[in-house]
């Protein structure tokens, strides 16, 4: 017998975060949920993301495969830790 359980967007949107940020954590990097509301997600990029060189490229990464995953993301912004202000779109 199979169950079908319905999830909320932010749960389906938790999911999918947990799923990638397992990638981030070997290098000792990560990304938080700040806020879901009906389309949109924003993210922060913590541990050693917040100061890599590669964070922009991490940031779009994270985006596209979101979005991919999850066709009800229209945007995904990001915060940074030190300031409310990077975003990607």
């Amino acid at each position: 017998m199979t169950i079908a359980v319905e999830m909320s967007f932010a749960e389906c949107v938790t999911a999918a975060i947990d799923e990638l940020r397992v990638a981030m954590e070997p290098d000792g990097g990560g990304v938080e949920i700040v806020d879901v509301t009906d389309h949109a997600v924003t993210l922060r990029l913590v541990g050693s993301c917040l100061f890599c060189p590669s964070r922009a490229l991490s940031a779009e990464a994270l985006r596209r495969r979101l979005t991919a995953r999850l066709h009800d993301v229209s945007h995904v912004h990001f915060v940074h830790a030190l300031s409310e202000s990077a975003q990607c779109q």
